[in-house]
């Protein structure tokens, strides 16, 4: 399976948001492209589960600020 998939930044904003909200763990925004793409259903799971690798915690603190401003969820979400 060789795809490219490309991943818009508001997706990618909003799943460091998401996961840094629901997980508290914070990502760079190469390691939240795996789980926008797995979310997203912009690939196929036809030949079993899929695994996505998270790494990577390098975000200035400018731009924590910045999505943490833009993206807010309650309890619930």
């Amino acid at each position: 399976m060789n795809n490219i998939v490309l991943i818009a930044g508001n997706e990618i904003a909003y799943i460091m948001t998401r996961i840094m909200d629901k997980h508290r763990i914070i990502l760079e925004g190469a390691a939240a492209t795996g789980i926008a793409t797995s979310l997203g259903k912009r690939i196929s799971n036809r030949e079993g589960k899929i695994a996505v690798i998270i790494s990577g915690h390098n975000v200035g603190l400018s731009i924590l600020l910045k999505l943490i401003r833009n993206y807010s969820f309650t309890s619930k979400g």
